[in-house]
């Protein structure tokens, strides 16, 4: 089992599962149902992302990824495409089930899917793989909102956050955690270098990450709740630590992103704590916690930083 969740990198999935519980809480509907759509999304795209990868070649000579299950042979190409196939069409039938067959959350989930295609298959080649992909994780939130009912100026907040918060992870965390490899990066782009065993960061690349999590935690003020203030100062201490010119130490800089994470998704959870009420705001902080941690140690052995 273990080999089948690092392929799937299930220990991540409680972001996505998440958004879609969200969508269905804010819309009045099944959180369940929904929050199952979202985990659904996760380990199919991640499966289908880890698959494509090693196809491409770009996994297999990544040093940092030579213990994966594809690399060493514990699961086989033909396997791995046998399971994402079947997750594929078991996930598209649920989401057609959720949907109702209405016309707009049908066209969000063929979005999702263009969108998460088109990172898959060009991910490596281009700087702005970050745009589709972050399209399609917010998209897991406006399907399952709108798979109930209509859009909302809430909803719309809410879309607005998730998605500078997946752009923030995209374009910033994880790029910087590929910076070593071969593939077109935009940090690369904007400058970033490991050099010497020193990361430099340049003031244009600082600035597009500092200009999008500001942005993101701006849209927190909709919301009207004083509580997720206490949050703030510590995403914003890890996103500077995140981006900073330091030595490079790579495991560091993953426990820097991955808290950074979790706290920027637990800051919109409790920001909705007074709408969805607290006690399911408590119970998908406890939730992703619990799975986190659980997940991190079966999968990789460690409590909360994965060997990715």
């Amino acid at each position: 089992m273990r080999k089948w969740l690092r392929l799937l990198r299930a220990h991540t999935a409680p972001l996505e599962t998440i958004y879609g519980a969200l969508g269905g809480l804010l819309a009045s509907g099944n959180p369940f149902a929904t929050g199952f759509f979202g985990f659904l999304y996760h380990i199919t795209g991640y499966g289908m992302n880890s698959l494509t990868d090693w196809l491409s070649g770009y996994d297999r000579e990544d040093p940092y990824k030579q213990h994966h299950p594809l690399n060493t042979g514990e699961i086989t190409p033909k396997q791995a495409k046998i399971l994402i196939a079947s997750l594929f069409a078991f996930s598209l039938l649920y989401a057609l089930y959720l949907s109702r067959l209405k016309l707009e959350p049908i066209i969000v989930l063929m979005t999702m899917i263009i969108c998460g295609s088109l990172y898959n298959l060009m991910g490596k080649k281009t700087s702005l793989k970050f745009i589709p992909i972050s399209i399609s994780n917010t998209s897991v939130f406006v399907f399952t909102f709108l798979s109930i009912k209509q859009f909302d100026p809430l909803a719309v907040y809410v879309t607005a956050y998730i998605f500078l918060q997946i752009v923030h992870q995209i374009a910033v965390s994880g790029e910087l955690k590929e910076i070593e490899t071969k593939e077109v990066n935009l940090l690369k782009t904007l400058g970033v270098k490991v050099e010497n065993g020193y990361l430099k960061f340049t003031r244009s690349a600082q600035a597009f990450s500092i200009i999008v999590k500001a942005l993101g935690l701006l849209t927190l003020y909709f919301f009207a709740n004083p509580f997720v203030i206490l949050l703030i100062p510590f995403i914003i201490w890890f996103t500077i630590e995140e981006i900073r010119s330091r030595r490079w130490e790579r495991d560091k800089l993953l426990r820097i992103m991955s808290i950074k994470e979790v706290l920027s998704t637990f800051a919109l959870v409790i920001a909705l704590g007074h709408i969805i009420g607290w006690a399911w705001s408590i119970g998908l902080i406890l939730f992703a916690i619990t799975y986190y941690i659980a997940l991190n140690k079966y999968q990789w052995g460690t409590y909360l930083f994965p060997r990715v």
